[in-house]
């Protein structure tokens, strides 16, 4: 048989996308017409295929130059028909004409090929529900037709015409050219002309590029049709045998059905498992939704029936056409779980894998029956990584490549097990089912933000003349929590405004002044991929006391980084059970444990509890010389207020004396803050309190906090009151895009949801005898003077004075903010979120006039862009080795539990703006940031945050209020928690769903 002329015809463009339909592309880079050219070359080895061109063509020649192609000089004016009417200039040969904007199977394409007909017209009988939630506009505009025996079908842009045909188009071209008339014009004229005009129906199987949900289905099919169509090319991974059965089948006959599973798997153990449509869909996942029914005897005709039945009731009401899949059950499982072929959130080229190596299920991850699974990330370009890891899962990725490969898409969602002879099997293969639309991934340009953030890395390890310890490794949750503070993707304003405020020099200022080594300039936090760590060698450093002898202390940085590195679920804890900071009375004991098997003598313990006994004394006397200067800030603040600045120039100001007056004296009030929480909870160890009691005292301190909570609990104070008193906090102190209270003072301020319970004053709680006696033998341990009274007064007002100053030096900050976003709209023509890409050296080149105001917008979109582009980058908590910039087992931190108390309640996430409800819940923030102090005027059940320490804000706040609360409960177990009811159980220290 003659081959055929083959016309692609891609002359128009995607409206939405602004480019040729030609070049519209799949998640792995190809785009359609690859798709389209790799179809026609196996269905027809050899065949020239004329593309015709118009809107953009040299994009579309300069991606495929070695294509043939034709120029439609008029495609704007030209629909589809007019474009192959104006290229075709042989009309004796069988001519096969093909939308631009369609993909095929090739096999589709060869069985068309082998069609008889004077015409054949490829139709869509399912055209309606081709795939799960097309939308009415999209059928509105599909093409149709009506053709025996099928009634009204969708033409889906694919014909042959037989030589006959093409010489009767030759003699009617004409006519056929009219603006008008288009290709089902042209078949119907055709058919009225007397020709046999044939239908190949393709049941759904093609697609269109109006929607992205379309092209999905082609690609994967539901879960029986993908497997099917992938089991006979695989070599890296085995599909099981199967046998599908439709709604109407079992329907009509559910005996044979069980006739043919069990003469099929005669013997064998077997899983039924759902294959619905519905689970497909591109905008929503239903993974999980529909049952699957496991380790099924095959023989046990009652049971299978059951099964199945089971199975067909979680769709609902399904279709006729929906199915579920029989498969032989997999028992001697070492593996299992999923695998992202790209981050779930964002679409960046990372396989991310959640598995279970422990219980032996094959279902542990997709049921939700969660026993110690593990999730390994790894990023596309360097899979190397993977070996520090977990080798096992070498095989998995060269499974999930070839699946890629396979299907030439590459966000998938994989469902895998390996069993005891290290056989992989592939059970399920899903699209992502998110949109990934609002981030735009440059796979190499970040491989090359990962390459430079190991270079910075690699360049730190070097020593430091200031600093002791052979090498460092990086922490989000260290020391300063920048993670916590200012959040692990934060914008560059807040990253500046950290760094000029604490990390740049306050930091380590404090500290020098506080007894321990200086270790300026360095700085505390480095960036990678615009993502903030703290170098936790500089940070061990500024813990150990500088009256210690150089070679003590350099072998104590080096054995504080040994144990960090040792126990990773430490990082957030470095000050509580790394590094010896003040001296407690278990502090032998204590040490003696650390330092076990350490490069660590006994002379070395004795040298250091001498230098941290003076230190601790030198503590409980220093608190208010420390903190004097708090009172300079509020009184400067009430002058640049009243002065006539411009609003830049005030906020500039405002922040120069946070850092000036302010953030020196709460980074020494934060100190002694630890210092006495740390304190308490020793006496705790030591039985000098009890936890009760511990708990009865903290939360009898006044503190700002318990202000706020009374001023709205006395209904004399008027709102304006409370915004001029307390309007400046925000959930986020460094966030301009976190509204102040004073911007929601309904939500904020809401008198009419239940208060917390409020507690007696300091002076109503007295110390029992067996109390004091602990204390002063504490005292008496150390060089001082000072009485127990007065020490009982250091423990209460170090506790107000972290509170205190962080509420002083936040209302500088957070009015500067409104002051920026106020210059930022005004002047600048910013929004609010656009404000956030300036910096503090910005505000103060503005200020005298280095920087021209217009420049701004640009460096705006520049910082922007490059945010964005950094942020898709995923870094582990802990940054130990030039590997984990490339894949890294995500750790499971150590929550601290506030409290001994449990309750069961629903949960609930804090989102922006949020009117939801919180009476009653267990509520989800990131941090533990003050500025989330609103919520303690609701009645909350409970508190979990994703960050935060043992002495953080919250967990005092909770404490006092005697709210349970996980506190810091880290990364892989935040990013687990979705909307249910849980039990919170602090005194057995666990959180899960019931």
């Amino acid at each position: 048989m003659c081959q055929p002329k083959i016309f692609l015809l891609a002359a128009g463009y995607h409206k939405q996308a602004q480019r040729p339909f030609s070049l519209w592309s799949f998640s792995n880079g190809k785009s359609i017409l690859d798709w389209q050219t790799h179809a026609f070359e196996k269905a027809l080895p050899g065949n020239q295929v004329n593309i015709v061109v118009g809107y953009d063509y040299q994009k579309i020649l300069a991606n495929h130059p070695y294509l043939n192609f034709s120029y439609v000089l008029d495609w704007e004016k030209s629909n589809a028909l007019q474009s192959f009417l104006s290229v075709i200039n042989d009309f004796s040969s069988p001519t096969l004409v093909m939308y631009g904007d369609t993909v095929f199977y090739p096999e589709t394409l060869t069985r068309l090929i082998g069609m008889e007909g004077d015409a054949v017209v490829v139709i869509d009988s399912v055209w309606k529900q081709r795939f799960s939630g097309r939308s009415q506009k999209d059928i509105a505009i599909a093409e149709t037709l009506n053709i025996h025996p099928y009634g009204e079908v969708e033409y889906t842009g694919l014909v042959k015409f037989s030589p006959k045909v093409m010489n009767w188009i030759s003699d009617h071209r004409d006519s056929a050219a009219h603006s008008n008339r288009n290709f089902i014009d042209l078949i119907n004229d055709i058919r009225d002309a007397g020709f046999n005009v044939a239908a190949y129906d393709v049941i759904g199987a093609w697609s269109e590029m109006n929607e992205p949900n379309d092209l999905v289905h082609f690609i994967l099919g539901n879960k029986a049709e993908t497997l099917r169509r992938i089991r006979p090319q695989l070599k890296k991974s085995e599909i099981c045998d199967q046998i599908t059965c439709t709604q109407q089948d079992w329907k009509n006959n559910p005996s044979l059905i069980i006739k043919r599973v069990q003469a099929q798997f005669e013997g064998q153990r077997l899983i039924v498992r759902s294959s619905y449509f519905e689970e497909d869909s591109w905008e929503t996942s239903n993974a999980g939704v529909f049952e699957s029914i496991l380790d099924i005897d095959c023989n046990d005709t009652h049971t299978m029936r059951k099964a199945i039945e089971h199975v067909f009731l979680s769709y609902g009401n399904p279709c006729a056409h929906a199915q579920v899949l029989i498969q032989p059950f997999i028992s001697n499982v070492a593996m299992s779980g999923v695998i992202f072929t790209c981050d779930l959130f964002t679409g960046a080229p990372y396989y991310i894998i959640n598995y279970d190596d422990v219980s032996g299920r094959p279902d542990s991850i997709t049921s939700g029956q969660k026993s110690d699974l593990r999730t390994a990330i790894i990023f596309r370009r360097n899979i190397d990584a993977v070996h520090k890891i977990d080798s096992r899962l070498v095989k998995l990725i060269e499974a999930a490549k070839e699946l890629e490969q396979i299907l030439g898409y590459n966000k998938l969602d994989i469902e895998f097990a390996i069993d005891k002879e290290n056989q992989m099997y592939i059970f399920q293969v899903r699209p992502i089912a998110v949109k990934h639309d609002a981030h735009q991934i440059n796979e190499k340009q970040l491989a090359l933000f990962l390459q430079s953030a190991w270079q910075h890395f690699k360049k730190w390890q070097k020593k430091s003349p200031s600093i002791l310890g052979d090498d460092t490794i990086f922490s989000g949750m260290t020391d300063w929590n920048p993670a916590e503070i200012i959040g692990n993707r934060p914008n560059p304003l807040a990253v500046s405004l950290y760094h000029y405020l604490i990390t740049e020099d306050i930091w380590a200022r404090q500290r020098a002044e506080y007894g321990y080594r200086d270790v300026r300039p360095a700085p505390l936090v480095h960036n990678f991929c615009s993502q903030p760590y703290v170098d936790c060698r500089a940070s061990i450093n500024s813990l150990i006391p500088s009256s210690l002898p150089e070679e003590v202390a350099l072998r104590l940085a080096n054995v504080y980084l040994d144990i960090l590195k040792d126990n990773h679920q430490l990082h957030d804890k470095v000050e509580l059970d790394v590094v010896f900071t003040i001296w407690v009375p278990t502090f032998r004991q204590d040490a003696e444990i650390r330092f076990k098997n350490r490069n660590i003598s006994t002379q070395d313990i004795d040298i250091l509890e001498q230098a941290l006994k003076k230190l601790t004394a030198r503590a409980l006397v220093r608190l208010n010389e420390d903190t004097s200067s708090i009172k300079c800030l509020s009184e400067r603040f009430v002058e640049v207020m009243g002065s006539h600045l411009d609003p830049v120039d005030k906020a500039y100001q405002l922040i120069a004396d946070c850092r000036r007056f302010g953030t020196l004296a709460f980074a020494h009030a934060a100190r002694a803050g630890f210092v006495a929480v740390a304190l308490l909870k020793s006496f705790i160890q030591k039985g000098t309190l009890s936890q009760k009691r511990m708990l009865e005292f903290q939360a009898s301190v006044s503190t700002v906090a318990g202000d706020f909570q009374n001023a709205l609990d006395d209904h004399s104070v008027s709102v304006d009151v409370l915004i001029k008193q307390f309007g400046h906090l925000r959930p986020g102190t460094y966030d301009v895009n976190q509204t102040a209270y004073w911007e929601n003072p309904d939500f904020y301020f809401d008198r009419q949801r239940p208060r917390m319970t409020q507690h007696t004053s300091c002076d109503g709680l007295v110390f029992t005898k067996h109390e004091r006696e602990g204390f002063q033998a504490f005292l008496d341990a150390l060089p001082t003077e000072i009485k127990v009274d007065e020490f009982i007064r250091y423990l209460s007002q170090a506790i107000q004075a972290r509170e205190k100053t962080k509420f002083e030096f936040s209302r500088n900050l957070s009015v500067a903010l409104d002051l920026l976003i106020q210059y930022g709209k005004e002047v600048l023509g910013l929004t609010r979120e656009e404000v956030g890409y300036l910096t503090f050296d910005d505000i103060k080149a503005l200020k005298i006039g280095q920087l021209d105001e217009k420049l701004i917008p640009k460096f705006v979109q520049l910082r922007k862009t490059d945010s964005v582009e950094k942020h898709l980058a995923k870094l582990p908590g802990l940054i130990c080795c030039e590997n984990d910039f490339f894949g890294y087992e995500q750790e499971k931190s150590q929550a601290n539990f506030i409290t001994r108390l449990s309750v069961v309640a629903e949960l609930i996430f804090i989102k922006a703006n949020q009117n939801e409800p919180l009476d009653g819940k267990i509520v989800v923030i990131p941090s533990a940031d003050p500025g989330f102090d609103w919520l303690f005027s609701h009645n909350i059940a409970g508190l979990i945050t994703q960050y935060g320490g043992a002495n953080s804000h919250m967990a005092i706040r909770c404490a006092e209020l005697g709210i349970p609360a996980a506190i810091g409960i880290g990364d892989k177990q935040y990013d687990s928690l979705q909307n249910g009811r849980m039990i919170l159980d602090c005194h057995k220290g666990r959180f899960e769903y019931v």
